[in-house]
């Protein structure tokens, strides 16, 4: 049995020799990022793949339950709320990179450190791989681990730093999936990661019992995580369609995926009513002529239909609606979940331009997102790159973790604290070159003048 007093005690526990802002150092090299000063701004610099700082004053709010005067485009007082204690959390994935991409290769050197200090408690991570890790007296092992590892473990990262959301895995019923995943947890503090990560997949028939020699779990983040997690941000709403013989004329809809856009700062759907095209099927092809389909104003369109012999949906003919529906802003089924999965869109222009979309950064996100009447804090970034995945975390004190199942739990090597008078040192020495180039294109130009 897991003492569940005993890991609350040390997910609260805290160095507090921890500065509270926390920020990128600035240097002059070619890799200086976009930092983000105290008052919100933000300074733009060459761009890198690590991503960007986080800080901003750690407020006593209890949560992180948003008024409904607040506006959807205040970014700016939006990012100085706290990550500390903070009730909901979000976690971000490059919609791109959700196919079949794991890693196909062996790690070149596995680190043989497998806990980091994080906040003064000891953080466990999985390794790439599982060899012959014994569970129930049955012998397992495991290949391309990268999607279970990233996705499993920024879940736990966020359990351990965020008390919110433990107790709601600890509050979860017996048959829910969180609880399953508190299950996980609870063995990976007293078995470690081979023996959890072979019950997470046995739980939900990823890994069988018959399957035996080296498992294969190449395959993508939902099916081998955060599918079975899923339902619990299921969100439904209200269609009404403005035709008065329609026979969906109102309907209910529900879903589990939710999208963002880079830069976005609220989820639209759930803030307001949308207005779409009703796709209802009115009548088949030959059940009326296209004069008549003309007369009601129905457009000719595909129908979906399941093949009974093959069980596939295939597509005939048909006249659809096509007349204005009212989409009612969508709210959750079961309230607020504690976490929130969610994909980022690529962006359509590289897309259509014929260029692969840009990762997924730190930079472009906002670390706080509007969900209907609750604020999310931004808690992990799932990235792909090379074929293989890795994620970045953010503990309750803005602190950046990058963790890499071949290599480890690691603050970035640029992530340094900074206190508010370095952040006005470094803006004045910025100033201070900004007037120096500008004296020096005044002289150049005064002296092309007087050549001339």
């Amino acid at each position: 049995m897991i003492d569940k007093c005993a890991t609350k005690r040390a997910r609260t526990k805290v160095d507090t020799n921890q500065p509270d802002y926390m920020a990128k150092s600035l240097s002059d090299s070619e890799d200086a990022n976009t930092t983000f000063s105290e008052d919100g701004s933000t300074s733009s610099a060459n761009e890198s793949d690590a991503g960007s700082s986080l800080n901003g004053s750690h407020r006593s709010a209890r949560s992180c339950t948003v008024s409904s005067s607040s506006s959807s485009s205040s970014s700016t007082s939006s990012s100085s709320l706290s990550n500390r204690n903070a009730k909901y959390i979000f976690l971000v994935i490059d919609s791109s990179s959700t196919a079949d991409n794991s890693s196909k290769t062996s790690p070149t050197e596995a680190s043989c450190q497998q806990e980091t200090l994080v906040n003064g408690f000891v953080m466990r991570w999985p390794k790439f791989g599982v060899s012959n890790s014994v569970y129930n007296d049955q012998c397992y092992s495991l290949t391309n681990t990268c999607a279970v590892d990233a996705g499993l473990f920024s879940l736990y990262f966020l359990y351990r730093t965020y008390i919110d959301f433990a107790r709601e895995l600890e509050d979860s019923s017996e048959s829910s999936s969180y609880s399953t995943l508190l299950k996980t947890f609870n063995l990976v503090e007293k078995k470690g990661w081979d023996v959890a990560r072979v019950y997470w997949l046995l739980k939900f028939n990823v890994l069988k019992r018959s399957d035996h020699g080296r498992k294969d779990l190449f395959g993508s983040l939902d099916d081998r995580v955060f599918s079975f997690l899923k339902n619990h941000q299921r969100y439904s709403s209200k269609i009404i369609c403005s035709r008065s013989d329609c026979p969906q004329k109102e309907r209910n809809t529900s879903a589990v995926e939710l999208t963002i856009n880079v830069g976005d700062t609220f989820i639209e759907i759930f803030e307001k009513e949308s207005v779409g095209v009703c796709i209802t099927t009115m009548k088949k092809i030959h059940e009326i002529s296209e004069a008549e389909a003309q007369k009601y104003k129905y457009k000719r369109g595909n129908i979906p239909v399941i093949n009974c012999e093959t069980n596939k949906t295939e597509y005939v003919e048909g006249w659809l609606c096509d007349s204005i529906n009212i989409q009612e802003s969508v709210k959750f089924d079961n309230g607020n979940p504690p976490v929130l999965i969610i994909n980022i869109e690529p962006l359509r222009r590289r897309i259509e331009e014929g260029y692969l979309p840009n990762p997924v950064r730190l930079r472009d996100l906002k670390r706080i997102l509007r969900v209907g009447q609750a604020q999310y804090a931004l808690g992990a970034v799932i990235h792909h790159k090379n074929q293989h995945f890795t994620a970045t975390m953010i503990d309750r004190l803005h602190n950046l973790y990058h963790y890499d199942d071949q290599i480890g739990l690691r603050a970035p090597a640029w992530f340094q604290p900074k206190k508010p008078s370095e952040y006005r040192h470094r803006r004045e020495v910025m100033r201070q070159r900004e007037m120096a180039l500008d004296q020096l294109v005044q002289q150049s130009s005064y002296t092309a003048y007087s050549i001339v």
